[in-house]
Order: structure tokens, then C-alpha cells, then sequence
């Protein structure tokens, strides 16, 4: 809307593994997938190159503005190998949604409907994955009725479904509906957190030992680290900003139960201030 551009994002210093890096905070909107995809820019060593220009913005500032961040981004796709055929407008159009709220569509087999939102993070070469799968192994059934949807697909088949029942509706594969509908439904109430422990054990395989990607979840977008064998996510809540032994999220849990803060080294933390938190991990 107008006045977008007037947005600001804080900084803050982490450490990680060791080295010193500055990332973006998300500010109001939550975690937005603009914010996602520049922190992988800014701390994965494997785009350290590529992304001089992004890490240069935010250096020396506490804060760094929308359009600052637009502009730096739509310059380095321009420049990217990738990107030989990119219009600078267009990202400059595109590039702000990944703030405003991103039109992604997650399908239930792991991957994700393609389109333009998908060719931007090709583009920077950052990985975007979700972990809202079904299960094939131990449920087939559930998987044949399922796994062909996407999350948009699977809302609109729902919709239909409720015709039928309700208005007696007609449509051109009203039994396919039917035979559907309830499997959705099970499984859209079963995956309520937009992730399941297949999909969980799915993400840890397909990511490679210390690298990064953008997770989809929640129609949230966050940075998803791999750390000995374990799943991570960076720490962007403002709230957090003055804690420099809380960087990263464990994702173990499909409800979070088990979920827990750990330091830039991936050394356990908590969210009481005791002493040793307070000096010994920041030394």
C-alpha cells in the first residue's frame, strides 16, 4: 500500500559457528519471505560471494529501509549469472510482495505449484521448502487421495464438496469431490501447524549438513539452517534483538512441545536470563 516503502527493518549482530554476521529482523508483519530470503543471502557462506552487495548495505546500520533493501536486491538479480534475462522493473514490482504477503502455494507431495514467486528465489539460488506432506509410506490410501493437491487445490475441492452435499451442485468430476474431500479434511485437521512428521523427516533428509533454506509454514517464511543433523531456524523477533544467546529455534516438533533457543554455536539457552547466559556465551 502506500507508504510501504517507508518500512524499516533493525539489525542485529549474531554469531555463528563462530563467525560475525548482521541479519534483518522481521518488524510487524511477521516473518516475511523478503526477510527469509535476505538473512540466507547475509550468513550462508555458499552465497558469501554473490551477496558482497546486501552484506554491504547492512554493515554499518541499525537500520535498514524496504526500499533500500528492494533496490539492493533487484541490482544484485540483475547482476546474478541466473538472471541474464530479468527485467529490473518487474523485481522492483515483485520484490515488495515478498514483504506485503506472498501468493505461495505449497503441494501436499513436498513441492510447491511454480510460478513467479517461485522464479525469485531460483533467481537468488536459495532453496524455499515446506514440510506439509502426507505421509505415503504408512498411509497409501491417504497419500493417493492427497498428494496430488495443493493447499489451494484442496480448499476449492472442500468448497465443491460442500455444494454437492448442501445444493445438490453438479460438477464435471463431482465423484472424484467426493471420494476426495474427506481425506483433505482429515488431513488438513491433522496438519494443522502446516507440518507433519513425515514432512519433518522429509526436510532433514533433503537438506544438506550446514546449509540454509527459506521454510514455508504457517503462511510464514523463515530461515532454516541444518546444523549435525538437526533442523534450525534463525531468531528474527525484535524482541530478541538485546539477546545475543538467542539466535536460533529448534524445529524438532510438529507442535512445538519440544522446541527449544540455542546460541549462534548451537549451544542450548533459555529464555530466563540467568548469569551464565548473560556473560558466558557472549564472551
Amino acid at each position: 500500500g502506500p507508504g510501504t516503502m517507508d518500512v524499516t527493518f533493525l539489525t542485529k549482530n549474531v554469531q555463528i559457528n563462530g563467525t560475525q554476521f548482521k541479519i534483518l529482523l522481521q518488524n510487524g508483519q511477521g516473518e516475511c519471505a523478503l526477510i527469509a530470503l535476505a538473512n540466507v543471502l547475509l550468513i550462508s557462506p555458499a552465497h558469501a560471494r554473490y551477496a558482497q552487495e546486501i552484506s554491504r548495505l547492512v554493515r554499518g546500520k541499525e537500520t535498514v529501509t524496504l526500499n533500500e533493501l528492494v533496490q539492493t536486491l533487484a541490482d544484485m538479480g540483475v547482476q546474478n549469472p541466473n538472471g541474464t534475462d530479468v527485467d529490473k522493473q518487474q523485481l522492483l514490482q515483485i520484490l515488495p510482495q515478498l514483504y506485503s504477503g506472498l501468493n505461495i502455494n505449497p503441494e501436499f507431495n513436498g513441492s510447491f505449484e511454480d510460478g513467479v514467486e517461485m522464479s525469485i528465489f531460483r533467481l537468488y539460488n536459495v532453496g524455499i521448502v515446506h514440510g506439509w506432506i502426507i505421509d505415503g509410506d504408512n498411509d497409501p490410501n491417504s497419500y493417493e487421495h492427497v498428494s496430488k493437491y495443493s493447499y489451494m487445490g484442496a480448499q476449492k475441492v472442500l468448497v465443491q464438496s460442500y455444494e454437492i452435499q448442501k445444493n445438490n451442485a453438479q460438477f464435471e468430476n463431482s465423484e472424484q469431490i467426493q471420494s476426495d474431500a474427506p481425506y483433505l479434511k482429515s488431513f488438513l485437521a491433522r496438519s494443522a501447524t502446516q507440518l507433519t512428521e513425515y514432512g519433518l523427516t522429509h526436510l532433514r533428509e533433503i537438506l544438506v549438513e550446514r546449509s540454509y533454506a527459506v521454510l514455508f509454514r504457517n503462511d510464514h517464511f523463515c530461515t532454516l539452517y541444518k546444523n549435525n543433523g538437526e533442523l534450525f531456524t534463525l531468531v528474527t523477533d525484535p524482541t530478541y534483538r538485546n539477546r545475543k544467546d538467542i539466535n536460533w529455534q529448534s524445529l524438532k516438533s510438529v507442535n512445538g512441545s519440544q522446541d527449544s533457543y540455542y546460541t549462534g554455536n548451537f549451544i542450548p539457552t533459555s529464555l530466563e536470563r540467568t548469569e551464565t547466559t548473560a556473560t558466558g556465551q557472549n564472551e
